[in-house]
Parts: structure tokens; C-alpha cells; sequence
């Protein structure tokens, strides 16, 4: 039930946390989350098949790394951008593919708001959906607008 997959979070977190602070503890730390899950439910709850399986994340950044971690924990494939000073940036690392972007405006920031270079990334990817993250084009309607105009999901609020 929905309280019971709450409960599990926590556990899940530690679990990662202590695999990447001490890689010798994620085994115990494993075995706990397996007794503490089972103290909870027996079976998962039935998740609703998402309409997408590819997903451009359109930031930058920690929040870039937390989108693709979660869409990698859903088994969805990740695109992730990156403007020519960011391309040896751990976001670029932690997604399926990675495509540079460009834009005619000077500064490290501008590739991430052209609307223009995204879809356009989107489009050659593959990418059926696009997450803007935080900031940037995330409160853009154009870019929601642009994303649905070209026939991509845009995961965030609608155009209007």
C-alpha cells in the first residue's frame, strides 16, 4: 500500500548513501533493508506503466544527477544536454547518452535555455519526454510549448 512504499524510501536511501561513503558496509546495509522491508509488506505495490521509455533531462548539475537516479530506478533511459564547459560534469556521466548544446548567446548558461537546441537534442535522441529539472526552462511555457509542438512529453506543468 501506498504507507508502505513511504517506509521503504528511508531504507533505500541509506542503502545508497552507505554504499557510496563505505563500499564494505552496502552488503550489511542490504541485508537490513531486506529484513526491514519484509517487517512492512510482502509484495510491492503495481506501478503504472509509464507512456515513455527514453527521457531528456534539460538541466545541469546535482539536480541533472537526482532526475537521471530516478528515472534509471524507474528503467526508463536517460538523455542528458551539456554546454562545452560542462562536458566532463558528473551529470554527463550518470545518463545513457549525452548530447552537447549550443547557442548563439555568449556564456556557459545560455545553451541550457535555448528552447531551440533542446528540442532539438530531444528530437535527435529519440527522447519521447523531457524534464526540465529546476530552473532554467522548467517554468518556460514556451519550452513546454516547443516540447509539445514537437511531439515530446513534457514532464511538468502545461503551456496555458
Amino acid at each position: 500500500h501506498f504507507g508502505n512504499s513511504l517506509a521503504m524510501e528511508p531504507a533505500s536511501r541509506i542503502t545508497r548513501l552507505l554504499g557510496q561513503l563505505r563500499p564494505g558496509l552496502r552488503e550489511k546495509a542490504v541485508q537490513a533493508q531486506a529484513i526491514s522491508s519484509r517487517a512492512f509488506s510482502t509484495r510491492r505495490p503495481q506501478l503504472q506503466q509509464l507512456p515513455f521509455s527514453k527521457v531528456l533531462i534539460a538541466n545541469r548539475g546535482e539536480i541533472a544527477v537526482r532526475v537521471a537516479r530516478a528515472c534509471h530506478e524507474e528503467g526508463l533511459k536517460t538523455v542528458g544536454i551539456y554546454a562545452e564547459e560542462d562536458k566532463g560534469s558528473l551529470h554527463v556521466q550518470r545518463v545513457t547518452e549525452a548530447l552537447k548544446v549550443t547557442s548563439t548567446k555568449p556564456g556557459p548558461i545560455a545553451p541550457y535555455l535555448d528552447v531551440q537546441s533542446v528540442v532539438e537534442a530531444a528530437k535527435s535522441s529519440g527522447a519521447e519526454a523531457v524534464h526540465p529539472g529546476y530552473g532554467f526552462l522548467s517554468e518556460s511555457a514556451d519550452f513546454a510549448a516547443a516540447c509539445e509542438a514537437a511531439g515530446i512529453r513534457f514532464i511538468g506543468p502545461r503551456p496555458e
